[in-house]
């Protein structure tokens, strides 16, 4: 639970690094956003991290300011240091919500999931279920999550307030996960301003690298033929 809060005193503050780099948190949305051409951020795929900084915060909402190009340019910072210190903050700030899909909608404990189910789906958010997606940006949270499974992840971006994460598994087809995608971001279930992706990802829990499945895939089958 986040404690009601006043964080940042003075609004003129908003202008010294060093006063608010501990209040930074990340989002993500789709990188056609147009409002991004006034923002520093960070493609990932077809998805953009922004930077943020928290206001004021309570256990039910978030008072934020955005960082624009121009306040990126009077901190005097690179956007590397940027991207780095906001994801190290940001589960300080907004707490990652991790939960399998089944207790979620069912309220079936976790543990009972994991121990009967073969096809694993965890939701991951934060704890206001706002703007959640950006949490599997967190540091170590796809690691953790992945070792915990002993499994490479596919993560769908379903919104920009939450990702599916599935294990890899056999019975699981990514094609059938992208065709579930797109029909859920067309469907009356999701509104315009929250749609994220059309793509589903990949997160390998050997290299540790989270990219687009078809790019993985492409990359899984160049090898199978270098190997030939």
């Amino acid at each position: 639970m986040i404690i009601n809060k006043n964080l940042i005193a003075d609004i003129s503050n908003i202008t010294n690094y060093d006063m608010v780099k501990d209040y930074l948190f990340i989002r993500v949305c789709n990188l056609e956003q147009n409002e991004l051409k006034d923002m520093p951020h960070t493609a990932i795929g077809d998805l953009a991290i922004t930077y943020h900084i928290v206001i004021k915060s309570s256990d039910t909402q978030i008072c934020s300011a955005k960082i624009t190009n121009n306040l990126l340019n009077a901190y005097g910072i690179t956007l590397d240091q940027l991207h780095e210190d906001a994801r190290l903050s940001s589960p300080k700030m907004i707490p990652p919500h991790v939960q399998t899909l089944e207790s979620m909608i069912l309220g079936i404990p976790d543990e009972v999931v994991e121990r009967n189910s073969n096809v694993k789906m965890y939701i991951v958010t934060n704890e206001h279920n706002s703007d959640g997606a950006a949490s599997i940006f967190y540091p170590e949270l796809l690691n953790s999550l992945s070792a915990k499974l002993d499994s490479s992840l596919y993560v769908i971006p379903s919104s920009v307030d939450e990702c599916i994460v599935i294990a890899e598994n056999k019975n699981v087809k990514p094609k059938d996960l992208k065709e579930m995608l797109y029909i859920v971001n067309r469907s009356d279930a999701l509104s315009e301003d929250k749609f994220l992706s059309d793509t589903v990802y990949h997160y390998d829990k050997d290299t540790r690298l989270f990219e687009r499945y078809d790019d993985y895939q492409k990359m899984v089958n160049k090898n199978r033929f270098q190997c030939h």
